[in-house]
């Protein structure tokens, strides 16, 4: 028996139009680390509307549009230096995100800064070009200090070569990701912040082998751990004498992690408040 009245027919399914499946709105924004450490520093400071990701996670995680994902801030480490340019490059073609605030540790090369500063980057200084001007937060500049950035492609790790860097740059901070990320969110047209925590002071060391702990994605290299440590005490030695300088940076990003999160107590509102 019919449930439609006589004369009336039920609506064909042919005419019933399925929307096309679209790509959420964009969000406001997105942290970028180099590394899973400095993220997840940062998201113990910022809470839980933050979460850490690695770059090849957050690339799938976002193109399935998990309604999750909407309701909070990713924290996205790429990997040290150029690792993961090209991947991040690509993440940020979706268009899902309007503004990108690229942060982490760097090496002080400025004789005015200590372990543990926050430095908001006001021009990236590559060798052999122009300064580049970089944008600001404003809610930030009123906290803290600004300095220049000079990107480069291998660690700087003795005060010697700081010194020289410094001197021929007049930089106040170097690190090895900041050109990548830079030319990365200009060829999407986003609007990208740089702040940068000191790690390690002018006038201190880094073990050479120091990048052996880490793996292209970020992340903790149990084997190349151990294999620093075989270097005995031309490791460990600088190491345990940036541990001090080390923990005030950890507490600085967390820092920067928990101010950034007062600022945007939800997403969307970034625009309003910057």
């Amino acid at each position: 028996m019919s449930a439609w009245p006589p004369g009336k027919t039920p609506p064909s399914t042919q005419s019933v139009k399925v929307p096309e499946k679209r790509p959420g709105p964009p969000l406001s924004l997105l942290v970028v680390t180099a590394l899973k450490d400095e993220a997840v520093t940062f998201c113990r400071g910022a809470g839980k509307a933050f979460f850490p990701v690695g770059l090849s996670q957050a690339c799938i995680a976002f193109s399935k549009n998990f309604p999750e994902q909407e309701k909070k801030v990713p924290v996205v480490y790429t990997g040290p230096g150029h690792a993961g340019i090209s991947a991040l490059d690509r993440f940020l073609s979706g268009g899902r995100f309007r503004t990108i605030l690229f942060c982490g540790f760097a090496g002080g090369l400025s004789p005015s800064l200590v372990s543990g500063d926050i430095v908001l980057g006001s021009r990236l200084l590559v060798p052999g070009r122009s300064p580049e001007p970089l944008g600001l937060p404003e809610f930030l500049i009123s906290r803290y200090r600004t300095g220049s950035i000079v990107p480069v492609d291998r660690m700087i790790s003795s005060p010697k070569d700081k010194e020289l860097l410094y001197s021929e740059t007049g930089g106040d901070l170097v690190d090895m990701e900041s050109a990548g990320w830079f030319e990365s969110a200009k060829s999407h047209d986003m609007t990208a912040w740089f702040v940068r925590i000191v790690s390690d002071a002018f006038n201190e060391s880094l073990p050479p082998a120091l990048l052996q702990c880490i793996d292209e994605k970020g992340e903790n290299s149990i084997r190349g751990m151990l294999s620093a440590l075989m270097e005995g005490p031309s490791f460990w030695v600088p190491l345990l004498s940036l541990q001090k300088g080390l923990r005030a940076a950890h507490a600085a990003l967390r820092e920067l992690g928990q101010t950034v999160a007062v600022t945007i107590d939800r997403p969307g509102s970034l625009e309003e408040r910057s």
